[in-house]
């Protein structure tokens, strides 16, 4: 994608650090300029990040030792060093016009070595070079661009600040269940297919060249264009993310550090929601295509806790597509902060904002909600079962709580036919747990997945 660039205060090895320059930046930077030819040019030429749904896209242009990178904001070491490693980067140009240009494919499961591509990408830099004169002679510019995630502060009174019980939350899961077609089946990009879901910020000739790569008609201006591509796009089938043969592949942990801690689980044919309780001090684990909603803490009880804490610990596999992200942006934002050595607070956060496990209140009203699908087409494509009754989820629970627990007999123990989800306590005593005799005659292993769902595939 093609965007302007404008010189920084900032070097790194050696050399000035670029940074784009959006539509949004250019509302203020324009009192600044001076020359009407420059105006021109860059409104001419910014791209227009201000859509609402992107969560990101600025990029920053760095030297490198013998080359140039492009990276996300997020992934610029300058603020620690001036020189060495860039980092974690989308493109490299190198200065060697023999050896062709690299874009960012994929990465390893570790999310620590990116896999990368050769593209026809070139760095042309303008022939026409504006300086000094070409501003104010008092001007001083700051770029606000990052992030779209950045929330800006509110101050309100201090009365104001009261707590606020939870509400039953949209039924959803923690990971996708059907993989963006911008992935292949091996997690790597596809060529240019990211650019889609941005169509609206496509220069004429990005959209020609994506229409072209699907053998679809180049003719016509911008907004047919975007029309083609869209109706494209929508008559493209899913392609469900596989169930993994262990729930280790992709673990959602609830905590339950307050009392009344609870996980809503769908009830079998139904949009009702059964109850399933968590005991102080435990957790209950559960793959992330499991269908839940957070439970609401209280039933306007004034002697329970008003307050609830959701805690959640979340075991990632590395692919890339099963990621529960937004957008492509806010993937490659995710992998710049996790690149660097050590991660701030303020970092930290950001990462938590990339992943989108968290969802509003139960009223569901996208056509891709779950709460407004047959939630027994989707469990059972997932190859889980739902309970009928709050009973039977309850009767579950406790023979598996009891076919968990240490045994002093060798007499083998039998697992329930449905795996339910368990505390982690459990879940390290459950893989091996003889007898006092120190015998193996009687470990108890879980012969299965372990979710609200039941019983699939074995370890």
């Amino acid at each position: 994608m093609g965007f302007s660039l404008y010189v920084t205060a900032d070097r790194f090895n050696g050399s000035p650090v670029y940074a784009q320059v959006t539509q949004h930046e250019l509302q203020r930077l324009d009192a600044s300029i001076t020359d009407q030819s420059l105006k021109s040019h860059l409104s001419a030429n910014a791209p227009n990040l201000n859509n609402p749904s992107l969560r990101a896209g600025e990029r920053l242009l760095v030297r490198e030792v013998n080359a140039w990178v492009v990276q996300s904001v997020t992934a610029y070491r300058g603020y620690k060093t001036s020189a060495g490693s860039t980092g974690f980067h989308v493109l490299r140009l190198p200065d060697d016009k023999k050896i062709e240009a690299t874009c960012f494919k994929g990465m390893s499961l570790d999310l620590k070595t990116p896999t990368t591509s050769t593209c026809n990408a070139k760095l042309k830099w303008m022939t026409k070079k504006w300086g000094n004169d070409a501003f104010h002679s008092d001007a001083e510019f700051v770029f606000s661009f990052g992030s779209k995630r950045c929330v800006g502060l509110t101050v309100r009174r201090g009365t104001d600040y009261k707590p606020h019980q939870t509400e039953l939350q949209q039924f959803h899961t923690d990971g996708p269940i059907v993989r963006e077609s911008m992935w292949d089946a091996q997690s790597n990009l596809v060529c240019n297919a990211a650019m889609l879901q941005n169509l609206s910020i496509l220069t004429i000739q990005e959209l020609k060249r994506c229409c072209q790569s699907r053998k679809l008609k180049t003719k016509g201006d911008r907004e047919a264009l975007i029309q083609r591509l869209s109706e494209w796009i929508q008559k493209q089938p899913e392609i469900p993310v596989p169930v993994h043969d262990t729930m280790f592949q992709s673990l959602s942990t609830l905590f339950a550090f307050f009392s009344d801690t609870a996980l809503g689980v769908p009830r079998q044919g139904t949009r009702e929601s059964l109850k399933l309780d968590i005991e102080m001090g435990t957790a209950v684990l559960f793959r992330f295509d499991f269908i839940h909603q957070g439970w609401k803490c209280v039933d306007d009880d004034p002697s329970l806790l008003p307050v609830h804490l959701r805690a959640h610990f979340y075991l990632f596999n590395g692919v890339l597509s099963e990621l529960p992200v937004y957008d492509l942006e806010a993937t490659l934002e995710y992998l710049s902060i996790v690149s660097h050595e050590t991660i701030d607070d303020a970092s930290g956060l950001q990462m938590l904002e990339c992943l989108q496990t968290f969802v509003p209140s139960q009223h569901a009203t996208h056509v891709g909600d779950l709460g407004i699908q047959n939630l027994d087409h989707v469990a059972a494509s997932r190859q889980y079962a739902l309970f009928e009754s709050q009973q039977a989820l309850s009767t579950h629970i406790s023979e598996w709580n009891v076919a968990m627990q240490p045994c002093s007999s060798t007499k083998k123990r039998k697992l329930p036919e449905m795996s339910p989800p368990t505390s982690s306590k459990r879940m390290k005593e459950a893989p091996v747990q003889s007898c006092n005799k120190g015998d193996t005659c009687c470990k108890v292993a879980p012969t299965a997945r372990i979710s609200t769902g039941g019983l699939t595939k074995p370890f």
